[in-house]
């Protein structure tokens, strides 16, 4: 179990600062730094002023500023909430850390007030705005089969050989064609169906089991032919497609 969570935090630390675009900015009271992880990058380094990704959980790092650490005795005993609170779940998470992070999903656009809570009085605050994507761009990272490296593929349809692997970023986008930060996990479907088989990311091998992740997604094509993957945002109703032209295997002579 020890272990688990070990490949777990590993894990989330490489998702975070692996790549993609973390967006910050420091609370009205200059004593909590909030940040946001997005997988790919968003305009400007400040977290307030962008929109957020709202109809999925979107994970809010917390830190303490220097200011913020000569006035919290008890920093781990911050709470988090949120003003309006209808149709938002907040939750702040149980963490050894000094300042525990929180997650927080939002139904409706509109302004959100955090406030961060230190026996019974508000210790810090900020203000995040969160919008519903009008569409989606789709950025598409392909494998040749055997490869050892992934490239960015350009162009439709992308022309690979069969056993190749595919992995999507999918950028949600508001009405004005800018990028919504955040981050979530897409529903994608085959076209035909059959063509693929959905690829799952080994994290540890044990005698005893297999630890593993399915996000993020990716595909293998086990057949030739013309295919259209759909990677969708089934909350919002967003999604993008990448169309694929599989060539087969050429079995060599005499095999």
């Amino acid at each position: 179990m020890r272990i688990r969570s070990l490949l777990l935090s590993l894990l989330l630390i490489l998702l975070a600062t692996g790549c993609g675009d973390t967006s910050s900015s420091t609370g009205e009271f200059g004593k909590i730094s909030y940040s946001l992880h997005s997988d790919f990058l968003v305009e400007g380094s400040e977290l307030v002023g962008i929109s957020i990704l709202g109809g999925h959980t979107q994970q809010i790092s917390v830190s303490l500023t220097s200011q913020g650490e000569g006035d919290a005795s008890n920093p781990e005993e911050i709470e988090h909430v949120v003003s309006p609170s209808n149709g938002v779940t907040i939750e702040t998470t149980n963490s050894s850390d000094d300042i525990r992070y929180f997650t927080i999903t939002v139904q409706d656009p509109g302004d959100y007030l955090i406030e961060s809570m230190l026996n019974g009085q508000v210790f810090d605050r900020i203000t995040l705005t969160f919008d519903t994507p009008s569409s989606m761009d789709l950025v598409t990272w392909v494998r040749v089969p055997n490869g050892t490296d992934f490239t960015e593929a350009i162009g439709s349809p992308i022309s690979l050989d069969e056993g190749a692997q595919a992995a999507f970023v999918p950028i949600p986008l508001d009405a004005s064609g800018e990028r919504i930060a955040g981050d979530f996990v897409p529903v994608v479907t085959a076209s035909p169906d059959w063509a693929v088989v959905t690829g799952i990311n080994v994290l540890g091998i044990y005698e005893q089991n297999v630890f593993v992740a399915r996000s993020p997604a990716s595909v293998y094509f086990v057949e030739p032919g013309l295919i259209d993957l759909t990677i969708a945002d089934g909350v919002n109703g967003v999604e993008g497609v990448a169309s694929f032209d599989i060539a087969p295997i050429e079995v060599p002579v005499g095999r």
